[in-house]
């Protein structure tokens, strides 16, 4: 008689294992956010054309490359720490120079609503 009631407690406690494991396994999780690799960084470019030769020419050299210590076209988790205080505040950033970006990030062409365009691009939002 106990055997059969350890027993039954037993497959009730495996049966909630079970529920409790296939309850986890469906719980939704968040995304990986994917960094692109450098290769494809490097073919990015906005598309218009004039946006495009200006990111090649000021924007690209600092914005492709690791080390530089830029935050990385197109990666989202670094421009959205620096995006938090506001699209008009990046744009200043930009204008004034910031660390070892010069002023105008050696765009001096650039008109503040191309810089508003470029930091779009390079945080990877459409435009």
């Amino acid at each position: 008689m106990l055997t059969v009631r350890w027993a039954k407690h037993a497959a009730r406690g495996v049966g909630v294992a079970v529920a409790v494991f296939l309850l986890l396994a469906c719980e939704p999780r968040t995304a990986a956010v994917a960094t692109p690799s450098a290769s494809a960084i490097e073919s990015l470019r906005p598309p218009d054309t004039r946006l495009a030769e200006k990111y090649e020419r000021s924007c690209m050299t600092c914005h492709v490359d690791t080390a530089s210590g830029a935050p990385r076209t197109h990666d989202t988790a670094a421009w959205s720490r620096r995006a938090s205080a506001g699209r008009d505040a990046l744009i200043t950033s930009a204008q004034r120079g910031n660390n070892a970006m010069p002023p105008m990030g050696l765009c001096p062409d650039c008109s503040r609503e191309d810089i508003g365009a470029l930091i779009d691009f390079m945080r990877g939002e459409q435009p």
